[in-house]
């Protein structure tokens, strides 16, 4: 697995979170982005997404077939997980809390201010989801007021089946760790029956 965590810490903040996913043994391979906590260099989009760039490419020296590799993104970290599957042949992709783009979230948070024209990394995974073509998982909590769960819907929309969206009620950003034996489940039904899981689920 390749984790991608999201924009509020580390990797080893975002310990937790993952740890639940190798349990059974599964391998995982997160990467500290450029500019954060452990790392050198400044955060941008381009930088990010190299970085993610480097993981896969890590995890493929490594042995790991493309079809055995599954992509995990939490909020920011999103992006850079949809970018990855757009690019490179992948097993699965699970999203948590991810916003359409990083532009559509700061329209609606400072609707007063052209906030569009101001963003400089626009994080646009709504123009790259249309080129993944393995399984999708989508994760959300219906109460996220970080990233509204209509950016996550509106993503959903777009994305390719077999998808799931998993609505998690009551929950705020960032709400895998809440279901995570659904996702792992789904995980391991995607990884063995990748054309039939969940297509065109929505809960």
């Amino acid at each position: 697995m390749l984790f991608f965590h999201g924009n509020g810490g580390s990797i080893a903040t975002f310990a937790s979170d993952y740890q639940p996913l190798i349990a059974d043994g599964d391998g995982l391979l997160a990467v500290e982005y450029r500019g954060y906590p452990g790392s050198t260099g400044s955060p941008t989009e381009a930088g990010l997404i190299a970085d993610g760039e480097a993981a896969y490419a890590e995890a493929i020296a490594l042995g790991f077939p493309g079809r055995r590799i599954v992509v995990i993104g939490a909020s920011l970290g999103s992006a850079v997980a949809v970018s990855v599957a757009a690019r490179h042949a992948v097993g699965a992709v699970v999203l948590d809390s991810p916003p359409s783009s990083a532009a559509d979230v700061a329209a609606a948070r400072f609707w007063t201010f052209p906030a569009r024209w101001l963003i400089l990394d626009s994080y646009r995974s709504d123009l790259r989801i249309g080129r993944v073509r393995a399984p999708l998982l989508i994760v959300q909590g219906d109460h996220d007021t970080v990233v509204p769960i209509r950016f996550g819907r509106r993503l959903y929309a777009l994305a390719n089946p077999p998808k799931r969206f998993l609505r998690v009620p009551g929950a705020e950003h960032m709400a895998m760790g809440l279901v995570m034996p659904v996702v792992v489940a789904w995980i391991d039904a995607a990884l063995a029956h990748p054309d039939g899981v969940n297509r065109r689920q929505s809960s």
